[in-house]
C-alpha cells in the first residue's frame, strides 16, 4: 500500500484569474499593445486597408470614432472580420478596446 501527504493549498493548485481590468484602461498601457500585436502589421503606413490606421494614438482614435472597429473585431454581421485570416481577439482584448472607446479614448 502506498500513501502520501500533500500540503498544497487551494490557491496554489488553482490560482484565480486576475481578471480583465477595463476600469483603468488606456491607450499607452493596454490598447497600443493589442493593436501592435494584432493589427498594425496591416493597418499602418500611408495607405492602410480601408483607410483605417492603428499605428499611433491619433490614428487609432480616428479609426475607433468611425464606428467600424468594434463590429470588425467582434466579427459581427455586416463587418469584415478582423484580424483578417486569423482568430478573433480574446475576450479581454475586445473588452479593453470597448472600454477604451466608452471612456473617450484615454491615453494616460
Amino acid at each position: 500500500m502506498i500513501s502520501s501527504c500533500s500540503y498544497d493549498n487551494k490557491e496554489t493548485l488553482y490560482p484565480q484569474d486576475p481578471g480583465c481590468d477595463t476600469i483603468n484602461v488606456s491607450y499607452a498601457e493596454d490598447i497600443q499593445t493589442i493593436f501592435d500585436n494584432n493589427c498594425t502589421m496591416c493597418h499602418s503606413g500611408a495607405t492602410p486597408p480601408g483607410g483605417f490606421s492603428l499605428e499611433d494614438y491619433a490614428s487609432a482614435v480616428v479609426t475607433a470614432k468611425s464606428g467600424r472597429l468594434m463590429g470588425a473585431i467582434k466579427h459581427q454581421s455586416g463587418y469584415l472580420a478582423m484580424p483578417q485570416g486569423a482568430n478573433k481577439l480574446d475576450d479581454c482584448s475586445i473588452n479593453k478596446i470597448e472600454a477604451w472607446i466608452k471612456l473617450s479614448y484615454p491615453d494616460n
